[in-house]
């Protein structure tokens, strides 16, 4: 809710008013944040109880994982063996005529989060 205090007049300087509107934008904007992080992490939730053997329309490639989220190659090639997409908590789908793995954003995202790892899990 704006308030309605910070509106310019006369007695007011406008500089007030400004700073006042400022600090209710500022605020309008870290809730929009908040709830853009919660849709995004509901967004995750849904890719994981999806039960289509398609793969997802979020892949990625490893090395583009491995600089978004500072994995290891090491470890990023044994998580995906480990984490085939056909599991309900996977995210690697593995390329036959590539012969690479392809990473599910939404899922590897859900699934560092759920480990608790100590890589770098930014909002997407």
């Amino acid at each position: 809710m704006i308030d309605t205090q910070t509106t310019m007049t006369d007695a007011e300087p406008a500089a007030t008013a400004t700073a006042g509107i400022r600090a209710d934008l500022e605020r309008i904007g870290r809730d929009l944040a908040a709830v853009m992080e919660r849709l995004r992490a509901m967004e995750g939730e849904e890719s994981l109880a999806s039960q289509d053997d398609s793969p997802p329309r979020d892949l990625m490639r490893p090395g583009d994982v491995i600089h978004e989220f500072g994995i290891p190659r090491s470890t990023l090639h044994r998580l995906c063996r480990a984490n085939p997409i056909r599991n309900a908590d996977g995210f690697a789908f593995f390329d036959p005529v590539k012969q690479r793995y392809l990473i599910s954003r939404s899922r590897i995202t859900a699934f560092l989060r759920r480990s608790g790892t100590s890589w770098d899990v930014r909002p997407g």
